[in-house]
């Protein structure tokens, strides 16, 4: 009888430790976001802890960490001129109302409260659950056990999950590794820099825009409005 239950446990070992294994995040999302007026391409990496937002055509990517208190740590990354400028939580650009669930799916998963589920589809760690408003203008759709957007439409945007991402997480965060990153705190004594004279020109330091995006792609003025 030991034996056997030995041998139970070895059988069940590889079988529970392989759904725990589907069940995980995903590391790469990539995103085509549609507008009236534009369209964009925002992907959505994980990397130990660490997520990476990309807006393509903007040339920006956000790194995200939450500290052990909750709050938030962003590091922002300009591809064009391959530096960055890292925040501390506080800084006037520390996410204002962002949630960790907002970060990590692009529309925060508390949008579907005032919908109705309409269909759940798929089974274990694939299923597929769609929402919709009262008036049917509004949808959300998503993997509950992946935590993973799949599409969310408004009147005034379209989210739509794309097959592929554009590249995998690891590739993602290592294309960043070696810029130039200034703390945020040393902007005042670096205005000598061109690259600082330029994010001060652009309203990403201390003047002008604030530097976050809504859900148009568009960027915001003053506080955080996402």
């Amino acid at each position: 009888m030991k034996k056997m239950m030995i041998s139970l446990f070895l059988i069940c070992v590889p079988i529970a430790s392989q759904a725990v294994e589907l069940c995980e995040k995903e590391l790469a999302s990539t995103y085509s976001v549609s507008t009236k007026n534009s369209q964009h391409t925002l992907s959505i990496y994980f990397d130990q802890g660490r997520v990476l937002q990309v807006f393509e055509e903007k040339k920006l990517a956000d790194e995200w960490n939450q500290i052990p208190d909750g709050r938030l740590k962003l590091t922002r990354f300009f591809d064009q001129e391959k530096h960055a400028i890292e925040y501390q939580p506080g800084d006037a650009i520390d996410g204002g109302t962002l949630t960790w669930d907002q970060i990590t799916m692009g529309v925060p998963s508390s949008v579907k409260d005032s919908m109705t589920l309409v269909s759940r589809s798929g089974s274990g760690c694939d299923i597929v659950e769609a929402f919709q408003s009262a008036d049917g203008q509004m949808k959300f759709i998503w993997n509950p056990e992946k935590k993973r957007l799949i599409e969310y439409q408004t009147p005034s945007v379209h989210w739509n999950l794309r097959e592929q991402p554009l590249m995998t997480s690891q590739a993602a965060f290592a294309l960043r590794d070696d810029y130039r990153t200034i703390d945020y705190a040393d902007i005042g004594d670096s205005e000598d820099d061109p690259f600082v004279r330029k994010m001060i020109r652009m309203g990403f330091v201390s003047h002008g825009a604030s530097g976050f995006y809504d859900e148009h792609g568009h960027a915001l003025d003053g506080g955080h409005n996402h």
